[in-house]
């Protein structure tokens, strides 16, 4: 509807200034025809029509330089005028405007992740939404080992000083039945987590769980 409206409008001013021009150029005409005769009030009427010309010429020259420089001023004040976008804007700009809003908002929120979906290097989800840190919790597995040996004896618990090679093998004097194989693994993964300087990964967190779980599976206390 807007769109007819402004395409009659503009047939109707393009038709009024034909209707105009037309006028004035008949009129002109026959004020020629009357004054031909006298060459001073024709030169005048010449003059006159000149100059009205380049009035006119200067006037309409500097009406559309003054429309474009509005446009071009009123173009680069958009983003600090109408943000956030208001009610000042003809109806089909604001739903265009608001339909690239959103379409941005969704595109958005779709490229950046989700708190579940982070990943930071050395931590995992396994603990309902707090994350674990791995090689925290593979340092723990040998408090947990100590305290399961250390049971029955309070003095077979690790004093975390002397080597865990040493450790093990007390144990193994003492009669606490290992599985030598799953005791070597344990030691050696543990070992080298501790003195890699890098975080662990989450595929190398699950092997030590799974090496840890069968060592203390294949633990006999002797009470």
């Amino acid at each position: 509807m807007i769109k007819i409206w402004t395409f009659s409008s503009l047939l109707a001013m393009v038709a009024v200034t034909f209707a105009l021009i037309g006028v004035c150029g008949l009129d002109l005409y026959i004020q020629i025809l009357r004054i031909r005769e006298s060459v001073a009030m024709l030169t005048t009427t010449l003059f006159i029509l000149s100059g009205s010309l380049l009035a006119l010429a200067l006037f309409s020259v500097s009406i559309l330089s003054v429309r474009k420089l509005r446009v071009a001023r009123g173009l680069a004040q958009i983003p600090r005028n109408f943000v956030p976008i208001n009610d000042h804007l003809p109806q089909s700009i604001l739903l265009k405007a608001m339909q690239g809003m959103t379409e941005s908002a969704a595109i958005r929120a779709a490229m950046k992740p989700l708190p579940h979906e982070c990943h930071v290097d050395g931590y995992g989800r396994y603990d309902q939404d707090t994350p674990v840190h791995f090689k925290t919790a593979m340092r723990k597995t040998l408090s947990i080992f100590s305290d399961t040996v250390s049971k029955p004896d309070h003095d077979l618990a690790y004093n975390g000083h002397q080597p865990l090679q040493e450790y093990f093998d007390s144990l193994s004097a003492r009669n606490i039945q290992l599985n030598p194989h799953f005791a070597k693994v344990y030691l050696r993964n543990y070992e080298s987590m501790a003195q890699n300087p890098n975080e662990a990964t989450e595929r190398e967190y699950i092997e030590f769980m799974k090496v840890f779980s069968l060592l203390l599976r294949s633990l006999d206390v002797v009470e």
